[in-house]
């Protein structure tokens, strides 16, 4: 299974140790770029005036053959989901509640799975 690239806004995480690499222009109000982090290149792609970073890029640190695992992993942890669940609530005018709260309450068990697709089909 492909999950191509995940990205995550920016806006409020501080990265040290970062060098830029170069931009392209890809259409009118986005604008792909990478940066260095500890020797890996690490997508960023803005639009508007937000910037996203690639998950996908900095999971391939801890397992280049496999990132997507490390993504799933991550997103199984009850404080994530809560994370994710507050943002949404702020960010999503159409947010599925219920679904949350689902979400919410089975994080952390060894049964919950999450995928980023099935997060952005179910909220």
């Amino acid at each position: 299974m492909n999950f191509g690239l995940a990205f995550v806004n920016i806006s409020s995480i501080i990265i040290k140790g970062f060098t830029k690499i170069g931009s392209d222009n890809i259409s009118k109000g986005l604008i792909k770029t990478q940066m260095k982090v500890k020797n890996n290149l690490v997508s960023v792609i803005r639009i508007g005036n937000v910037d996203y970073i690639s998950l996908t890029d900095l999971a391939r640190y801890k397992n280049p053959i496999e990132p997507k695992d490390v993504i799933k992993n991550w997103l199984r942890a009850k404080t994530n989901i809560e994370f994710l669940a507050l943002w949404e609530q702020m960010h999503n005018p159409n947010l599925k509640g219920v679904e949350i709260d689902t979400f919410k309450s089975e994080a952390g068990t060894h049964y919950f799975t999450m995928s980023p697709q099935r997060w952005i089909k179910e909220t």
